[in-house]
């Protein structure tokens, strides 16, 4: 693999020349130690401004402006206005992702194990769903991909309804 290529890497050599040092980034893909952080960063940075946004700048469209224009007739100031106006009426979309992105998390990570690295280096980046393919479709045991499937599902059943019993009284409703 190149280590030399790709943003990070050319970062991170532009600063060794910067200190007189001989710099080269890490095997991204291809080393145990940094397939899996390169994978979760590849995740984070495409979740960051994906649908998460749109939907934070759909529920702060939804705040009607007389809130904040009595609130500045009262006095209040921008954090007064954050604390006791935006972020009430925006909680049951924060919550909303908040359940989704659980949901997600524990059933992501399929297509970037696939596409980018087969599981590989030496297993590094197999994740369950990836797991459960391996077994289902290339190894044929449909059934002990289907109780892992199973297990998946109850797991994140009552990960999500504990989510939803404790993380739901903090919801203000309008």
């Amino acid at each position: 693999m190149l280590n030399d290529t790709g943003l990070i890497n050319e970062c991170i050599v532009s600063v060794g020349h910067l200190v007189g040092a001989e710099w080269i980034g890490p095997a991204w893909l291809s080393s145990t130690a940094w397939a899996k952080p390169a994978i979760m960063m590849m995740t984070l940075w495409s979740g960051i401004g994906g649908v998460n946004m749109i939907l934070y700048i759909a529920a702060l469209q939804a705040i009607s402006k007389e809130y904040y224009e009595a609130a500045a007739m009262d006095g209040a100031g921008w954090w007064h206005q954050f604390w006791h106006i935006t972020w009430p009426l925006v909680t049951p979309t924060t919550f909303f992702i908040m359940v989704i992105s659980v949901i997600a998390g524990f059933q992501g990570g399929f297509m970037a194990a696939y596409t980018m690295t087969q599981g590989g280096p030496a297993g590094a980046t197999t994740t369950l769903e990836y797991y459960i393919y391996n077994n289902a479709y290339q190894w044929l045991k449909m059934g002990y991909a289907s109780a892992i499937a199973w297990i998946l599902f109850l797991f994140v059943f009552i990960v999500t309804m504990v989510n939803w019993k404790y993380g739901g009284k903090r919801v203000n409703c309008c």
